[in-house]
């Protein structure tokens, strides 16, 4: 694995401040950090008409270490470096399913590109 990415836990809702009248959303917590492999999935990929836009469900499979077993559907992978794609440093991505299994050897995350 030539990358590498943090995953963070999102806070389950927002914190209201009466002081300021205001929402804020609290810092995830940071279940993982360490090498990663970022890669486009495959040509099967699942694409939905939602509200009369065309949306490609889940179009990224980044695998972490079997080791990494804490991490969850909604949580956000965050590229912290890259040998070989530059373009992916800084880049978020949200987990949409996190594949298990007897004989895989590594833990795949289908994500799909986290909106700013």
């Amino acid at each position: 694995m030539v990358d590498a990415c943090t995953v963070t836990a999102q806070p389950a809702a927002q914190v209201y401040d009466p002081a300021t009248d205001t929402y804020t959303t609290p810092a995830g917590t940071l279940r993982y950090t360490g090498p990663c492999k970022v890669k486009p999935r495959d040509n099967d990929d699942q694409v939905v008409d939602a509200g009369g836009q065309t949306v490609s469900l889940w179009p990224y499979v980044i695998s972490v270490p079997m080791t990494v077993t804490d991490v969850d559907l909604n949580d956000v992978v965050t590229v912290t470096a890259s040998l070989l794609e530059p373009a992916f440093v800084g880049r978020s991505f949200r987990v949409r399913q996190v594949l298990q299994g007897s004989f895989l050897t590594a833990r795949r995350l289908s994500c799909e590109v986290q909106e700013t």
